[in-house]
Formats: C-alpha cells, sequence, structure tokens
C-alpha cells in the first residue's frame, strides 16, 4: 500500500527522487546548508558546533565537507524534506509508507560513532539563540539491538527537534529573523518546519538540517 498525501501534487522530474538504496547516506559538498527545490520553503543557516577535541577543531572549518548526509523526503519526491510534526507524531508503520527508503539501516552506515557504541549526538545551532544548548543522544540501535532504519531516525530526530522547540519558544533571541512562535511574525513553528538532513559536523556528532514553509499557515 503506498502512502497518498493530500497536501502536494504529483512530483515534477526534477523533484522526483533517484536514490539508491545508499545515496541518502551518501558523502555530500561543505558544511553547506543543504537546498529546498520548493521556492516557498527556506533553510534555518545554522552554523556547526565545535568539538571539544583540539585536533578535530583545528581540522574543522566553515567550508569543511562533512563525511556524510542523510536525507529525508516523501517517497517520489526529492528534496523538499518532511514536516517534522508528521514525522514525530506519526506511528512507524506510517512512516515507513510516506517516506523515501525508509527501511535503508542507516544506523549501520553512520561513521564517525565509535565501535561499540549504541548512540550518537545530535545537534540544533538555530539562529538568534546561541544560548539555547541543543546537544542530545539518541540511539543508533533498538532494544533489540538491530540498527536503526531510516524511518526510526526521522522519528527520533523530529521528536528531539520538537523538544527543543518546546524549550526554545520562550526564549527571547538575538536575532528576530529566525524568531520561532506564532507570535513573532516569521511563521516558524513547529507546525512550518520540515527536516530536509542529518549532517555529520565531526566523530559522534550530527546536526539536524531544518528548512521552514514561508506561506501563510
Amino acid at each position: 500500500m503506498s502512502y497518498h498525501n493530500p497536501l502536494h501534487t504529483a512530483p515534477s522530474s526534477s523533484q522526483r527522487s533517484t536514490y539508491s538504496s545508499l545515496s541518502g547516506a551518501s558523502s555530500s559538498s561543505a558544511h553547506s546548508t543543504p537546498k529546498v527545490l520548493f521556492p516557498h520553503r527556506k533553510m534555518i543557516p545554522q552554523s556547526p558546533p565545535q568539538s571539544n577535541s583540539k585536533w578535530t577543531a583545528a581540522m574543522q572549518s566553515p567550508n569543511a565537507t562533512p563525511t556524510r548526509r542523510i536525507n529525508f523526503d516523501y517517497a517520489g519526491y526529492a528534496g523538499q524534506g518532511v514536516p517534522v510534526r508528521e514525522l514525530a507524531s506519526r506511528a512507524i508503520p506510517a512512516l515507513m509508507q510516506m517516506i523515501a527508503n525508509p527501511g535503508d539501516s542507516v544506523g549501520t552506515l553512520m561513521p564517525g560513532v565509535k565501535t561499540g557504541t549504541v548512540t550518537f549526538k545530535i545537534c540544533v545551532s538555530w539562529p538568534g539563540y546561541p544560548h539555547v544548548d541543543w546537544s542530545r543522544p539518541l540511539a543508533l540501535s533498538m532494544p533489540n539491538g538491530a540498527p536503526i532504519n531510516r524511518a526510526q531516525l526521522a522519528a527520533s530526530v523530529s521528536q528531539s527537534i520538537a523538544r527543543f522547540f518546546e524549550k526554545t519558544q520562550y526564549e527571547r533571541p538575538s536575532d528576530v529573523r529566525y524568531a520561532i512562535g506564532s507570535a513573532t511574525g516569521t511563521q516558524i513553528n513547529l507546525g512550518s518546519v520540515v527536516l530536509v538532513s542529518l549532517d555529520q559536523v565531526y566523530e559522534g556528532v550530527w546536526m539536524a538540517q531544518v528548512g521552514y514553509d514561508t506561506r501563510p499557515q
């Protein structure tokens, strides 16, 4: 059974996914922010956090190349992301019908996680909220030891983003252009943000790349 999303029309040829089973966890350019194809969506510019390791920090630069980027899209689409609220609230069987390559064992494809560990850290570095430190561990495997798949990873990351929003909506931003909350006038709230990818920053640390819908809600 395929999942039909009534909010989106059939994809054009430029938006159709060309993923192989591994392309969603492939090498990517720069710590560059990924691009979304829809004109009414914009990416949130984030700065990668610095490592506590002096060697790793010395190797980092604004234009450093992340070793991996794991993408998230609706099945049949590419380069648009998936709404965080849907990923955070729907059951895994529903997500298996919704997103592209949901069964990929991405937990086994995430380098930079030391052998024997079962967690990695996700970070969010939202502009205007440098005082909000959001770096949280997430599991790379299920309780039975099986590596997580793309659908399970999308759910875990989105649930962490939702908790970030719960905390941050009451904070005062230093940059109002990306202020969070329905009363800020930016249209940025949990209902408008999409998860586009998860980028490796350095060993064991990955950044959630998110965009937001600029259309009136």
